[in-house]
């Protein structure tokens, strides 16, 4: 993470490789995770290609989604504690809001491996804008598809909104003209873009989509 400026600054006693690492990768805003019997860090990022979709064609009932709103217990803000390399490594807190927040009730972190006022303040405001903006929650089930995956994967969630998205099985495709098994509803003068699910699971697009001779097209 050199190239964002993070680096690790910490001194080790006595600890256990496990709690070495992960204060290595809080400092990159990432944790350790064990993928298929690896150890593998997973840090959130913008990314912008999908490892794998899933839409009614590849979930087993469906994929719910629920809204939590702001409740009156909720954290507003968090509360950084760390060691200040321009204060002698000495302890400092600092404040993270996000905008109107009032910060009465914060949640406190400790960071250990980061000794630098603005990176505090970095993964404080990327904890205090999860608290805010994390708002939607996505469930569904899968048969094997979901073993493709692995945690923090980002996935594309294909849901049949009216008005919105739709899905359907492709049928055919000659290059140009993709063929369905469902009638797709088409608005004119509405953009469209379409997607498509590989048989490896991952996807391909979004392109932009205009209606052919049929529903179907």
């Amino acid at each position: 993470w050199a190239s964002r400026g993070e680096y690790l600054d910490a001194v080790f006693d006595e600890t256990t490789a496990e709690a070495a690492i992960g204060v290595a990768l809080q400092a990159g805003m990432a944790e350790l995770t064990v993928d298929a019997g690896l150890l593998k860090p997973v840090r959130e990022g913008i990314r912008t290609i999908h490892e794998r979709s899933f839409s009614l064609q590849n979930t087993r009932d469906g994929i719910n989604s629920s809204f939590t709103g702001v409740r009156p217990d909720d954290n507003d803000g968090v509360e950084i504690e760390y060691y200040d390399a321009a204060d002698n490594y000495e302890t400092a807190t600092i404040d993270c809001l996000p905008p109107g927040a009032l910060g009465i009730k914060k949640e406190k972190i400790k960071l250990t491996g980061v000794a630098d006022k603005v990176r505090a303040w970095r993964i404080g405001m990327r904890a205090a804008s999860a608290q805010r903006y994390n708002r939607w929650t996505y469930t569904f089930g899968t048969e094997m598809d979901g073993r493709a995956c692995s945690y923090g994967s980002f996935i594309a969630l294909n849901e049949d909104i009216p008005g919105w998205s739709q899905s359907a099985l492709l049928k055919a495709y000659d290059g140009n003209t993709l063929t369905v098994n469902e009638p797709l509803e088409w608005i004119a003068g509405e953009t469209y873009m379409c997607s498509i699910r590989r048989p490896d699971g991952s996807l391909a697009g979004p392109y932009y989509a205009t209606r052919g001779a049929s529903d179907y097209e």
